[in-house]
């Protein structure tokens, strides 16, 4: 991410490979600040799997969705807020640094979504190859609300392990 970035906040914060508490604050304050530039009020509420709310001030209140989205991304990309946060997340739900499917593997199979015979090189492989036989075979009763064993708390139980799979 640092040596793809064109963002010197980026660069800066990856600098020793970690991004420390401080430094998040910082982008967080960051973005913030660039947002009530812009007339947007953001507040962001780490919960896991992250989580922002974008709200109109007096000076934007007849924006669009598409505006306020707009602005939102040129605050991430100038911030550096959205590369850096991705990350931070990425690597607080992967300590270990493992293969970034492995977790959600042992998710899947620790919530008993995914049988345990299935090992993580059968998975592994079927998801890099785009063979998506074994992906549709066993999730797809959790994506699609159209399959007769589609289970509604079952497919919330595959988001979660999706998006946060060390909770």
């Amino acid at each position: 991410v640092r040596d793809e970035s064109d963002n010197e906040t980026v660069r800066k914060v990856l600098e020793d490979g970690v991004i420390d508490d401080a430094e998040q604050a910082q982008i967080e304050s960051d973005m913030t600040k660039c947002m009530a530039d812009l007339g947007y009020e953001w507040t962001y509420i780490d919960k896991g799997d992250g989580g922002e709310a974008v709200n109109s001030t007096e000076r934007t209140r007849n924006a669009t969705g598409q505006e306020s989205n707009q602005a939102k991304e040129k605050c991430g990309r100038s911030t550096g807020f959205d590369p850096l946060l991705e990350l931070a997340r990425q690597i607080r739900n992967n300590p270990e640094h493992k293969n970034p499917s492995e977790p959600i593997f042992d998710c899947l199979q620790r919530k008993g979504l995914i049988d345990r015979s299935i090992t993580f090189d059968e998975y592994w492989n079927s998801m890099k190859s785009g063979d998506t036989s074994l992906s549709d075979r066993l999730f797809d009763k959790y994506k699609d609300p159209e399959n007769p064993d589609y289970d509604p708390q079952q497919a919330q139980t595959f988001q979660q392990c999706s998006v946060a799979p060390m909770q």
